[in-house]
């Protein structure tokens, strides 16, 4: 989908690798599978859908999304049913669809939820959960008796237009997966990560924890599996056959089992792939092994993400999260020591949170000296303990508008800070960390020079947004009286484009 969450579209372009796993995973006999992603589509979405249209004249199309990209997924769906081709059938699959297939429309046993105005009339099929082996058992009934009763994980719709919803499937054995097909891919160029050419590979799926707000449950259910890191190892050799310069490992957690990882470091630098890697993690994994973030360094890793979620430990208490806080600055010490930028994300806008709370968590991330913190209000995904605790307290004020689903809008209330207040409060978290300061200090520090290249290429293709802005901050912060103002005025015009950029996929 061309939907991409502000800021991380500036940060990289990547491609999906669930739907080239599908495509590895079919019947060749009776499919031809070929995937185009919207990523880079986004200022020509409806005319690169009706171009891959014209070129492929598929029977089936298959639509993946995340849950704020449903709105523009149902608008592709309901193009093709109405204006382009009413034959063609429309299979939905990914998060959104897994979580929520009830909201797609009138179920046989009348469960349904009405309220939710999500319905997607144009859909035929839903794949919920891992698609390889559904989708491949899908297109067979389809080709042949249409006995779609019998496929475990399929959500189908009647001739009187009911959905069945049949028994979800099994979490796969990932050891029976053949390698994603990168080759389906209808746009090979194009993609990137922080500046190179990049691409996404998996080493494990699922996550044992018990985070709260967490979604990863509801695709996997509270589980770990892994693959072998010979086959990683040949997926990161295939990515690197194919031009890529720079990885992003997309495990839930791929410290989970951090000797595994370890591992994993070590044959990366025995086989001097040479290649720039990026990941998320865990804190209390990365600190587990005193030599997990030596190896890290040497192997290539970059950038490596992990949650701090909240200075407060009654929010981390609410999260069910544990975070070793006063480790961090050890942490953060140790990825910079060994060339690493860190990137540390928060979340904002807790039950008990206020004014004091945003301070202290800018504050929190200024002591650690993050490279990169990312604050973002509470999200109350469907199907998360966080929703129900968040519907019994009356605290969300957004429940079914999911394209805001993006942790950049607040959804929800606290019980001193009203939607309107978080969403200008954020901003201006944002605005009083990266300042100039903030990049003149990091130009001299060797683990920035890898991305300097692009930073100042981002940086000069956004000057006439940038540079205005540093330039109020700069010259008025002897003038204490005029810096909020002055932050205000930043806060309106960051609005502003960020309507517009929306407005760019809705057409």
């Amino acid at each position: 989908m061309p939907d991409t969450i502000i800021g991380f579209n500036l940060a990289a372009r990547l491609p999906n690798l669930g739907l080239v796993s599908i495509a590895a995973n079919g019947n060749p006999e009776e499919s031809d599978i070929k995937v185009l992603d919207l990523v880079l589509c986004r200022h020509a979405l409806m005319r690169s859908v009706k171009k891959a249209l014209d070129k492929s004249h598929p029977e089936i199309v298959g639509i993946s999304c995340m849950i704020f990209q449903y709105k523009t997924a149902r608008k592709i769906a309901k193009w093709i049913k109405e204006v382009y081709d009413p034959n063609i059938t429309i299979v939905f699959g990914g998060y959104y669809p897994t979580v929520c297939y009830h909201e797609f429309g009138p179920n046989y046993d009348g469960n349904y939820d009405i309220n939710s105005n999500n319905a997607c009339p144009w859909c035929d099929f839903v794949i919920r959960g891992e698609g390889e082996i559904t989708f491949r058992e899908f297109i067979h009934e389809w080709r042949n008796e249409k006995n779609y009763k019998q496929v475990l994980g399929l959500s189908w719709k009647d001739n009187e237009g009911l959905y069945h919803h049949n028994e979800r499937r099994p979490n796969l054995d990932l050891s029976q997966l053949k390698p994603p097909d990168r080759s389906t891919r209808l746009i090979t160029n194009g993609f990137h990560n922080a500046g190179l050419p990049g691409d996404v590979v998996e080493t494990s799926r699922g996550c044992t924890n018990t985070c709260r707000f967490c979604s990863i449950a509801s695709m996997y259910g509270r589980s770990l599996r892994l693959y072998s890191l010979d086959r990683v190892i040949k997926d990161i050799k295939e990515c690197k056959k194919r031009g890529k310069k720079s990885i992003l490992f997309i495990d839930d957690n791929i410290t989970l089992r951090p000797e595994r990882f370890e591992n994993l470091c070590d044959m990366i630098i025995e086989e001097k792939l040479n290649m720039s890697f990026h990941v998320q993690a865990s804190a209390n994994g990365l600190l587990s092994r005193p030599n997990l973030i030596p190896k890290m360094g040497k192997a290539g890793f970059r950038i490596v993400f992990f949650g701090i979620e909240n200075i407060n430990k009654k929010d981390l208490k609410f999260f069910q999260k544990s975070i070793p806080l006063k480790k961090l600055k050890t942490l953060v010490k140790r990825l910079h020591k060994h060339g690493m930028l860190s990137f540390g994300g928060f979340i904002l806008g807790n039950p008990e949170d206020n004014l004091a709370n945003f301070e202290q968590n800018l504050q929190f991330a200024k002591m650690l000296d993050l490279d990169i913190p990312a604050w973002q209000i509470i999200t109350p995904f469907p199907r998360t303990e966080t929703r129900e605790d968040l519907l019994k307290a009356s605290l969300i004020t957004n429940k079914y508008d999911y394209s805001k689903y993006t942790g950049i809008y607040a959804n929800v209330k606290t019980k001193y800070l009203s939607p309107e207040k978080m969403n200008k409060e954020l901003i201006r978290l944002y605005v009083r960390y990266y300042t100039p300061m903030w990049f003149i200090k990091r130009l001299f520090q060797a683990r920035l020079w890898h991305f300097l290249p692009y930073a100042l290429h981002v940086g000069w293709k956004n000057k006439h947004y940038i540079l205005p802005a540093w330039h109020k901050l700069w010259s008025r912060r002897k003038a204490k009286e005029y810096q909020r103002k002055t932050e205000d005025n930043i806060i309106d015009e960051f609005n502003e484009i960020r309507n517009k950029r929306e407005k760019l996929v809705n057409v």
